[in-house]
């Protein structure tokens, strides 16, 4: 289950404000695009207790609403993030997240908090205790360690339609919750799967919360091999979940 505390505490360490839900208004985008809608940060963090990020990892989230999953990932491993949105409000917002994070600089220990959330769920403290004014204690000061004096990895967003998005040379994690319908997430697939023939490197395509249509495509019309799936017990429902497909060319010697 998710919890609204730890929702805005991530958000307060971060120095950001993100929206959960937003609908688009116009019809026409309503016919291509999804709602806005939030990874939720235990979601998160449970992705990243699997499947962690290396030094030469370049994320790109498409569909990156007001950044949550873009600042955590820059946050917790100090690598290049590029966020899509088409939403004009929403990337106004992100303008204003970008702004306040790196005026903040935030270190956020990552460990720490999610061991906080798993006492939370072990006692079953209520969210009203601590929703809004929870503060870590005087324990719970961050030490200091080497990400502290690393210099900070570029991050940036772009507000552009998704499939008009030229994808960078260098750029080898790719995330989607489910942002628009498949006739466009085919297109965005496609221009990834050029960029790795013109520029043969190892790459990552991240789902959440996959439909079977997004499932159905990466795994029978691409070039990526479904590496494996990541099941949460938050919710009981089928779909909450991570897939991750992976690509690795083959380079003759």
């Amino acid at each position: 289950m998710f919890h609204l505390w730890y929702e805005r505490q991530m958000d307060r360490e971060l120095h950001i404000k993100t929206q959960f839900m937003r609908e688009w208004t116009e019809i026409e985008d309503l016919l291509l695009y999804n709602r806005l809608e939030s990874t939720p940060y235990q979601a998160l963090d449970k992705l990243f207790e699997f499947n962690d990020l290396g030094s030469d990892s370049n994320f790109v989230d498409f569909g990156c609403g007001s950044g949550r999953v873009a600042f955590y990932v820059h946050n917790r491993f100090n690598i290049p993030v590029t966020g899509i949105e088409l939403n004009l409000e929403t990337y106004y917002e992100l303008e204003d997240n970008l702004t306040s994070y790196i005026k903040a600089n935030p270190k956020v220990n990552f460990a720490e908090n999610i061991a906080l959330y798993q006492q939370v769920e072990q006692h079953n403290i209520s969210d009203k205790k601590y929703n809004y004014d929870f503060k870590p204690g005087k324990n719970n000061k961050r030490s200091k360690n080497k990400k502290v004096k690393q210099k900070p990895a570029p991050i940036k967003f772009v507000q552009e339609y998704a499939e008009l998005y030229q994808i960078q040379n260098n750029q080898n994690v790719f995330y989607f919750f489910n942002p628009f319908t498949i006739k466009i997430f085919t297109q965005v697939i496609r221009n990834i799967e050029h960029s790795l023939f013109d520029n043969p490197r190892a790459a990552e395509i991240i789902l959440y919360y996959p439909m079977y249509d997004y499932q159905t495509f990466m795994e029978n019309k691409t070039i990526f091999q479904r590496e494996g799936s990541i099941s949460l017990d938050m919710l009981e429902d089928e779909f909450e979940k991570f897939i991750i497909y992976r690509y690795d060319p083959i380079i003759n010697t």
